[in-house]
C-alpha cells in the first residue's frame, strides 16, 4: 500500500512544483533571519494550514471547486504543493516589513500581492496544476485578499505580543 502515490507520469505541474519549491526556498532561507525564529515559524505555518484549509473544504469535499495535478485523489505532489504557500506567506510579511508598509499604502500592498498570487496560479493553471470544475480565477483574487489581511493581522498581532514578552523580565530569574 502506497500512502501517498507518485503520479503516474512526471510532467508539467509535477515540474512547476519543483521549480516553485526550489526558486521559493532557494530566496526564502536566506531572508528568514529577518524576522525571531518563533514568528518565521508561525507565518509559515500560517501558509501551510491555509492552503490545507481551502483544499480541505472546497478542493477534496463535495464541494469539488477544483482538482489538484493530474488526478482527483490526494497524491505526493498535492503533498508537496502546499509547501509552495510558505514562501509566498513569509515573502508577503518580508516585503511588508522591508518596505515599511503603513497606512494608505497598506490597501495598494494587499491587491498588488493578491493579484501576484492570482498570476502565480494562472500560471499553474497553465502548467496543469489545478483542473478547475466550478472554480473561477476571479473568485482567488477575493480569497487571496481576505487571506492576505488576515496574515497581515496576524503578523502583526506576533511581532507585537514578541516585542512585549521580550521586554518582560523573565520570571524564571528571580528564583
Amino acid at each position: 500500500m502506497n500512502f501517498l502515490p507518485l503520479p503516474e507520469r512526471f510532467d508539467a505541474n509535477e515540474w512547476f512544483i519543483v521549480a516553485g519549491l526550489v526558486c521559493g526556498y532557494a530566496v526564502m532561507i536566506p531572508l528568514r533571519k529577518r524576522f525571531p525564529v518563533t514568528v518565521f515559524i508561525l507565518t509559515l505555518f500560517y501558509g501551510m494550514t491555509t492552503a490545507k484549509l481551502m483544499d480541505a473544504t472546497i478542493g477534496f469535499t463535495s464541494l469539488n471547486f477544483y482538482d489538484i495535478n493530474d488526478s482527483p485523489k490526494y497524491e505526493a505532489m498535492d503533498a508537496l504543493l502546499h509547501f509552495l504557500y510558505l514562501p509566498f506567506a513569509y515573502f508577503f510579511v518580508y516585503l511588508y516589513d522591508r518596505w515599511n508598509v503603513r497606512g494608505i499604502y497598506v490597501l495598494p500592498y494587499l491587491i498588488a500581492y493578491s493579484l501576484l498570487g492570482v498570476g502565480l496560479e494562472e500560471l499553474g493553471n497553465l502548467a496543469k496544476v489545478f483542473t478547475y470544475q466550478k472554480w473561477r480565477l476571479v473568485y482567488s483574487f477575493t480569497l487571496y485578499l481576505y487571506l492576505q489581511s488576515l496574515l497581515l493581522l496576524y503578523f502583526k498581532w506576533l511581532m507585537k505580543h514578541y516585542r512585549r514578552t521580550k521586554a518582560e523580565p523573565d520570571p524564571s530569574s528571580k528564583i
